[in-house]
């Protein structure tokens, strides 16, 4: 998720965020996968159509504009370009800010994530190795 959080970031998070609302486009969100906690950002919700050119994202066929996004110049075709995918219902598309290196939606073996693998919401960095405390998550 660099540059949103960094290695070493210690972050406070509300864990019943998403049982009281439904998880966003384009929030951060912590979600367990294969009993691993992970935070990625939800980028497409049920019902969103999600393709990819050239690290460029469309949702519903409009590109969106990612400031957030880091590119290190590392990525296989295979994550810079995918064909349309709907979302189904229950379920959202997750991607890493770091995008050339995020294990995340994109591959097959990971998939759209059902909704109620979501399970917390980052709030803010409060201590950091990188020296980045009290940073806001957007």
């Amino acid at each position: 998720m660099e540059p949103t959080i960094a290695r070493g970031d210690h972050i406070v998070a509300d864990m019943w965020c998403y049982r009281a609302r439904p998880p966003g486009r384009f929030e951060v969100a912590i979600l367990k996968h294969e009993n691993l906690l992970l935070v990625k950002r939800i980028i497409a919700v049920e019902g969103d159509t999600i393709e990819a050119k050239d690290n460029r994202v469309f949702i519903n066929g409009q590109m969106i504009r990612e400031a957030y996004v880091q590119h290190t110049g590392r990525a296989t075709e295979r994550i810079r370009t995918f064909e349309p995918i709907r979302i189904a219902k229950g379920q959202v598309f997750v991607m890493g800010d770091n995008r050339d290196v995020s294990y995340d939606s994109r591959m097959a073996e990971f998939g759209p994530v059902p909704v109620e693998s979501i399970v917390g919401k980052p709030l803010f960095i409060y201590k950091s190795d990188a020296d980045r405390t009290g940073r806001t998550l957007r």
